[in-house]
């Protein structure tokens, strides 16, 4: 138990594997928001996960209606970066509907 406690500390000051809770969160976002299928909404995560690390905290936060959360990052992150991920996000149905 440890071990994984400590493993899971380490992951979460790196820009390594994507948390558990953050991939059930955009597949959950994706299944009721987008009624997309499973191998969709997996898609969805891994395009997701293929995000530089700051625009995948601003996907959270807009699938997670964080505002304060959005207000913080956007004091953070150029234009082009916000308009990146959000561009990205407009794709992400099509490209994994087929």
């Amino acid at each position: 138990m440890t071990r994984v406690l400590i493993a899971a500390m380490m992951m979460a000051g790196s820009t390594a594997p994507l948390l558990a809770s953050d991939r059930d969160s955009v597949i959950a976002s994706c299944k009721s928001q987008l009624q997309m299928s499973n191998s969709q909404c997996d898609c969805i995560a891994g395009k997701y996960e293929a995000l530089p690390p700051n625009q995948q905290k601003v996907f959270l936060a807009i699938i997670k209606e964080d505002r304060a959360a959005m207000v913080k990052l956007q004091g953070e992150m150029t234009v082009a970066e916000m308009t990146a991920v959000g561009t990205a996000m407009e794709k992400m149905p099509a490209e994994c509907a087929g």
